[in-house]
């Protein structure tokens, strides 16, 4: 009945919020992009990837208090644990030994040529942003690459390339951009 529709409509009002929110952040504009995860957080059906996509903006902003309150209720999820321990580092406190023992356990086992486990992308973000090793990220972001290609690995992809200049992962980014700016022409 009525409550079903309603309940879509929260749905699909949430979901637009979200897809704004992402293009916003994609386009660099950050402070319409937080208010409008925060908006999408607010009506009460809570996507955990909105919380993790607000946190990598306030990251990218500089905001790693903001950080930190976000994701406070969601210390046991690896995800928000390697947020957090970014946070932490860029905010000058030092991090808990025991969250970053947790998060490489959680990597236990994984190598780049790890293929179609989920976890890359997590780990590609955990080498590049906490550990500051450009170098062992790009082996985790080029084989998340080649199983996930959505906005988010992209902008992994091009920030890795970025700041290791190798070759082959700037080509896949050119080759991506070429590629999407195709598709826009049609």
């Amino acid at each position: 009945g009525l409550e079903a529709i309603a309940e879509r409509g929260g749905d699909l009002h949430r979901w637009a919020l979200e897809i704004t929110a992402d293009t916003a952040a994609r386009i660099g504009d950050k402070t319409f992009a937080v208010s409008l995860y925060r908006q999408a957080l607010e009506t009460g059906r809570e996507n955990f990837a909105t919380r993790l996509a607000l946190a990598d903006v306030l990251l990218q902003q500089g905001e790693a208090d903001a950080v930190l309150d976000l994701l406070d209720g969601h210390k046991e999820n690896v995800s928000a644990m390697i947020r957090m321990a970014i946070a932490r580092k860029r905010a000058g406190r030092s991090t808990e030994d025991r969250m970053v023992e947790r998060i490489e356990a959680s990597f236990s086992g994984m190598t780049p040529e790890t293929l179609d486990d989920p976890r890359l992308r997590d780990r590609a973000i955990f080498e590049l942003r906490y550990n500051d090793d450009p170098t062992l990220a790009l082996q985790y972001t080029v084989a998340n690459w080649q199983q996930q290609k959505g906005p988010e690995d992209f902008d992994l992809l091009r920030e890795t390339a970025a700041k290791t200049n190798d070759p082959v992962a700037l080509a896949l980014v050119a080759t991506w951009q070429a590629k999407k700016s195709e598709e826009a022409r049609i």
